[in-house]
């Protein structure tokens, strides 16, 4: 009888080890799951800081381009650099060697 109270300690002594470790082996895998996700977040942040940054850059060149808008020099140098406006006495000189 002292026997059987012996073996029942030990599987039940085994069974409690082995459910520990089933329980941290699971542990464990979430953890390195919420790692992962973390990283990926890591990452996302940055990249939507770059582009947060970037869309404040462009902001602000528009908030200056608006600022000009009025401004009839500004308007002749636009229409000089991106149209190729040439005014009565100018030369055109074309770049022949840009693509």
């Amino acid at each position: 009888m002292a026997r059987k109270k012996n073996t029942k300690k030990r599987r039940s002594g085994l069974l409690g080890a082995l459910v520990l470790l089933i329980l941290l082996g699971v542990m464990a895998y979430k953890l390195v799951e919420v790692y992962g996700d973390l990283s990926a977040a890591k990452e996302r942040e940055a990249r939507l800081y770059a582009q947060k940054e970037q869309k404040e850059e462009e902001n602000n060149s528009l908030k200056d381009a608006l600022s000009h808008a009025d401004d009839p020099d500004y308007i002749l140098g636009l229409a000089h650099d991106r149209l190729g406006l040439v005014e009565d006495g100018e030369r055109d000189f074309p770049d022949v060697n840009s693509n």
